[in-house]
């Protein structure tokens, strides 16, 4: 087994590791939250589409549709948008923002601007792409062989039915130590 090779690899989990525990632990920048995180994301895809259906919001935000009827209940309630059916076809409810949604959604967008100004202040221009290819090919990777139930990539210790449990750095076969190796 190489060693170099296993540290590297270590390396990039340890990173991402520690990049997503930051984010999830750092306050808030420069504003205290008006609406919950679920809340303002649905205002930005709601506004850029002007009018969604409750389908296609289901998509674009990748969450369930009981999770989406709850939100959009809390929404609605608080004046933020209004549904109704589409004319040509009454099994499909349309979502778009009220004068006061369009307002919370502009108010938003532009917090969210500067938020990712100062997130992004420490790469330069050619950084914050490259990160953003190299992240989103992480991501994609990751869910790739999340989604594989065939057997473990090549020189994986773990076999099929250790893949996915308990997470990175979690295996059932003697392999209890800190982080000695990672199943995915």
């Amino acid at each position: 087994m190489d060693v170099k090779k296993d540290d590297k690899q270590f390396d990039v989990l340890r990173s991402a590791l520690t990049l997503s525990r930051t984010l999830k632990r750092r306050p808030p920048m420069h504003r205290e939250h008006s609406f919950p995180p679920a809340i303002e994301r649905a205002l930005l895809v709601i506004a850029a589409a002007e009018s969604t259906s409750f389908s296609q919001l289901c998509v674009d935000l990748d969450i369930r549709p009981s999770s989406l009827s709850e939100l959009t209940d809390k929404m609605s309630e608080a004046g933020l948008i209004e549904k109704k059916d589409d004319a040509n076809d009454k099994r499909v409810t349309l979502i778009s923002l009220t004068e006061a949604g369009k307002a919370a959604a502009d108010q938003e967008a532009a917090c969210r601007k500067a938020d990712l100004a100062a997130f992004s202040a420490c790469f330069t221009e050619e950084e914050a792409e490259r990160f953003c290819e190299l992240a989103d090919k992480l991501s994609s990777h990751l869910k790739a062989i999340t989604a594989d139930e065939g057997s473990p990539e090549e020189g994986s210790p773990c076999g099929p039915e250790h893949r996915g449990h308990g997470g990175p750095g979690h295996c059932h076969k003697g392999h209890h130590g800190p982080r000695r190796h990672h199943c995915f």
